[in-house]
């Protein structure tokens, strides 16, 4: 499978830095058992290569529209953090997103 044919998000410059940006249903991205989100090894290895600062996920809907939230990461504080783990089909990197939940 090409990277391309992968929902990959897409890195950007943002206020001057280097950012991965993805539009995802927060409902349906995090593993709310544990309150993580996850990035492929592919893509994490990618975004690594191209010197990533941030990585900025945006809560859309189902049908792509914006909804309310954005959670930013800064890319050392989640590489650190990252543990790579197999939930589901392929192994993934998770990462943390309980700065961002209520309790």
């Amino acid at each position: 499978m090409e990277i391309g044919e992968l929902n990959l998000g897409r890195t950007t410059i943002w206020n001057g830095e280097l950012v991965y940006t993805k539009h995802c249903n927060f409902n349906q991205a995090v593993l709310w058992i544990t309150r993580e989100l996850s990035i492929t090894p592919i893509v994490w290895d990618k975004i690594a290569k191209e010197g990533v600062k941030k990585l900025v996920f945006i809560n859309t809907d189902t049908k792509g529209k914006l909804k309310d939230a954005v959670w930013e990461f800064a890319f050392d504080e989640v590489n650190a953090a990252k543990k790579l783990k197999r939930i589901g089909q392929e192994p993934q990197y998770y990462f943390s997103v309980k700065k961002y939940l209520k309790d």
